[in-house]
C-alpha cells in the first residue's frame, strides 16, 4: 500500500511537471491575445463616431421609398457606432477585471529530465521516514536504495536498461 501510495503521488507530480510547459505555452497566447483585444478595444473607444457616420456621407443614395436624408441616415449610424462603442467598452472592462484576477506567471523549468524517478524517490522518502520515524539512508546501495529499486519495479514502472544505477543516484542526492 505504501509503495502504491508513493507511485501514484510520483506519476501526479510527474505528469504535472511534464504538461506544465505547455499550459504556460497556452496561457501566454491567451495572455496575448486578450491584451490584443484591449488594444483593438481601446482604439474603437477612442473613434470619433460622427466622424466614422461622415464617411458614409456621399454613400447613400436617396430613392422615393427612402424618407430619411443622408444626414439622418449619417446620424443613425453614428448612434448604431456609438453603441458599438458602449458594448466594446463594456467587454473590455470585463476583460481587465479578468486579467486582473488572472495571471500567466513565470515560464517554468524542469531543471529534472527524470520528473518521474525524481518525485517516486521523493515519496518514498516520505513514506520512509513516516513508516520508521527515521530519515532515509544517503547511499547508492543502502536498504533505502534496495527498496526503492524493488518498489519501482514491483510498480512496474519503466524497466530501462540503466533505471536502477538513476534511482541509486536519487536516493542518495535527494
Amino acid at each position: 500500500m505504501i509503495i502504491d501510495i508513493a507511485g501514484r503521488s510520483a506519476h501526479r507530480w510527474a505528469t504535472h511537471d511534464l504538461d506544465a510547459g505547455a499550459a504556460y505555452a497556452a496561457a501566454s497566447v491567451f495572455d496575448a491575445n486578450l491584451q490584443l483585444l484591449l488594444d483593438r478595444a481601446g482604439v474603437l473607444m477612442r473613434t470619433d463616431a460622427d466622424r466614422i457616420a461622415g464617411i458614409f456621407d456621399d454613400d447613400f443614395e436617396i430613392d422615393d421609398d427612402d424618407l430619411e436624408s443622408p444626414a439622418e441616415r449619417a446620424d443613425e449610424q453614428a448612434r448604431a457606432i456609438e453603441d458599438v462603442i458602449k458594448e466594446v467598452a463594456l467587454l473590455r472592462a470585463k476583460v481587465e477585471a479578468f486579467r486582473k484576477k488572472y495571471r500567466v506567471g513565470r515560464k517554468p523549468s524542469l531543471g529534472n529530465s527524470k520528473p518521474l524517478e525524481h518525485h517516486f524517490v521523493l515519496m518514498m522518502k516520505q513514506m520512509w521516514r513516516a513508516t520508521t520515524k527515521t530519515n532515509a539512508p544517503k547511499s547508492k546501495d543502502g536498504r533505502f536504495a534496495r527498496f526503492v529499486i524493488a518498489a519501482w519495479s514491483d510498480l512496474e514502472f519503466d524497466a530501462r536498461e540503466g533505471i536502477d544505477d538513476t534511482l541509486a543516484s536519487y536516493c542518495e542526492t535527494l
